[in-house]
């Protein structure tokens, strides 16, 4: 018999009595040894720490935080769910402060930088002054000569 097979010992037939002389044959001696064997592959769980002779949150309260971490990580070791089921508000607390940092990593991490102001006519006008201006001081060089050629012959 392997394994991965889910079911045997079909019994197909009209007679009751022959089909319990089947069972008695095959199941019935198959099933203890099955059982035994479930029993073998289970994980062995470590021993349970007594929360309440061992350490009080009142004596100690990092101790008592330190031994439920401890258990914990221990038994997550083996099976991630007897974990839990065993020691649940450790995995609690765990689940509280993945689900805080990611609401601050939404809040900060993912916030898109502001729009630049978009530019109302006032500043566009400006813009077109400055536009001007630069454009007239750039052409200057050769309006301050002449300036300069004016301003000599009123002085002098």
């Amino acid at each position: 018999m392997q394994n991965d097979i889910l079911f045997d010992n079909i019994y197909i037939g009209h007679s009751i009595e022959d089909a319990e002389k089947f069972k008695a044959e095959t199941y019935d001696i198959k099933r203890p040894i099955e059982e035994a064997e479930e029993e073998a592959s289970k994980p062995k769980l470590s021993p349970q720490i007594d929360d309440e002779t061992d350490i009080s949150f009142t004596q100690d309260p990092i101790g008592y935080v330190r031994a439920k971490i401890d258990r914990f990580i221990s038994l997550a070791q083996d099976d991630p769910i007897a974990a839990l089921q065993a020691v649940p508000e450790v995995g609690g607390a765990i689940g509280a402060i993945l689900a805080s940092l990611l609401i601050i990593i939404g809040m900060f991490g993912l916030s898109s930088p502001a729009p630049p102001a978009k530019s109302t006519g006032k500043t566009a006008e400006k813009t077109e002054k400055e536009k001007t201006t630069e454009a007239v001081t750039a052409s200057g060089a050769d309006s301050g000569q002449g300036e300069a050629k004016k301003r000599a012959a009123k002085s002098g």
